[in-house]
């Protein structure tokens, strides 16, 4: 459930960058995706989409991402099934760091 939520926010963020596109396409770009996930996670600058990102995180973590549309909650899914094969490491660590459960 909780990566349902990460995944949402994450998706929510992605989807102010390209709202009519797959997010396939974002997912896609290595260099993007890192660059995002090491902003959420401190590591580095944050663009527009990343400061959407960490904005959102908190809400979706920990209020079931009480906000997001039907829209956002299947592209949240494809995000979460992403990060957790691709970057289980960083999934963790975002999820500790924004959950309050975790955190």
């Amino acid at each position: 459930m909780k990566t349902q939520v990460l995944f949402c926010i994450l998706f929510i963020g992605f989807l102010g960058l390209c709202q009519a596109q797959d997010i396939t396409l974002l997912l896609n770009n290595r260099p993007y995706v890192e660059r995002e996930i090491s902003c959420v996670l401190g590591r580095g600058p944050c663009d527009l989409v990343g400061k959407q990102i960490i904005a959102l995180l908190p809400e979706a973590l920990n209020n079931n991402c009480a906000r997001c549309n039907r829209q956002d909650a299947a592209n949240a899914r494809k995000l979460i099934q992403f990060m957790m094969y691709n970057y289980p490491n960083q999934w963790r660590e975002i999820v500790q760091r924004y959950s309050v459960r975790h955190g």
